[in-house]
């Protein structure tokens, strides 16, 4: 970390503002694998501070996508859903499919931890239309098996292999890597 507090102030002398963003999140990634939450979540704002001054889309939807993680590792899930809603509004600003797939997962899984399932399954059941226009197989495979944990929270349980073999008609090859499936199955049944 050291390094990337000398790159921190090298940035702040030179007024390079992208890497001082980049350095911000550094730490605060660096200081989340440590557990020191509430030091990385600031980290993580003076790199939104940043992405917002100098108008990096991209940035930002990272930098909020870290405050969300953290949010909920704090149980501050109210918080962390308002910062998913501008997550959202961030990614199709800037246009990036993935982008906006990752934050409607997040906002799909804090809906569900939240309780509010009926709107968590309308949010999952979005990003899966997204996601089909988009071909993302991996994000397809992770979308379908949060909306069957979604399903089963509602007492609406269907099989999950089942939601899988619907899915392959879904994609372009028809094909579903069986590196996929194992992650998928533990994913939905635990």
């Amino acid at each position: 970390m050291p390094l990337f507090k000398e790159l921190e102030e090298e940035c702040q002398k030179s007024g390079d503002k992208i890497n001082l963003g980049e350095a911000f999140n550094y730490q605060g990634s660096i200081l989340e694998s440590f557990e020191r939450w509430d030091e990385a979540l600031a980290f993580h704002k003076k790199d939104e501070e940043i992405c917002r001054e100098i108008d990096d889309k991209e940035g930002l939807g990272i930098s909020l996508g870290h405050q969300i993680w953290i949010l909920r590792k704090l149980g501050r899930l109210e918080e962390a859903l308002q910062v998913s809603v501008e997550q959202d509004a961030c990614c199709r600003e800037s246009g990036d499919s993935e982008s906006i797939a990752d934050g409607a997962t997040n906002r799909a899984i804090l809906l569900k931890n939240m309780g509010r399932l009926a709107e968590a399954l309308t949010v999952a059941r979005e990003e899966k239309q997204l996601l089909l226009k988009t071909e993302n197989e991996a994000g397809l495979l992770e979308i379908v098996g949060l909306e069957a944990r979604i399903l089963e929270g509602l007492d609406r349980p269907r099989k999950p292999w089942l939601r899988i073999k619907k899915l392959k008609g879904y994609t372009a090859s028809g094909q579903i890597r069986k590196a996929w499936l194992r992650p998928l199955s533990c994913k939905v049944l635990f």
